[in-house]
């Protein structure tokens, strides 16, 4: 019978071992299941802030984007201002031109007549020496 209760007494220690392994381990899986609640946790949240971080730079970017549309709608009327401006001013310039053209040719013909006058004068003048 101490044969049996040395024998009974090894198998008992045997299964208190392997139980408090087994306990230890199932200890050690809740610490990480606790852990892993906790990081999915995290990650939960750090996915609702990037999500809602999202939608504000979403709706930033369609405001900047309807700004640039805004802004290209006014670069091309400024465009066409510009090109409607350097078309008067083309017109302007032909004009000058054309004025100083006439001015010279009015210049000109004022020489030609003021010569005449000054020659008519002197002739007129030497007619009245001569009287």
């Amino acid at each position: 019978m101490a044969e049996t209760s040395l024998l009974t007494g090894d198998v008992l220690r045997a299964a208190i071992q392997t139980d408090d392994r087994r306990c230890r381990k199932i200890d050690r899986l809740i610490e990480e299941r606790y852990a892993l609640e906790q990081e999915i946790k995290q990650l939960k949240f750090e996915c609702d802030s990037t999500f809602e971080i999202s939608s504000h730079v979403k709706a930033d970017v369609e405001i900047v984007m309807e700004e640039n549309q805004s802004l290209e709608n006014e670069n091309e009327e400024l465009k066409s201002a510009l090109e409607r401006e350097k078309g008067k001013v083309q017109m302007l310039e032909d004009k000058v031109k054309e004025l100083q053209t006439t001015l010279e040719k009015v210049k000109e013909e004022n020489e030609k007549k003021e010569n005449e006058l000054v020659a008519s004068y002197k002739k007129h003048q030497e007619q009245l020496r001569k009287k």
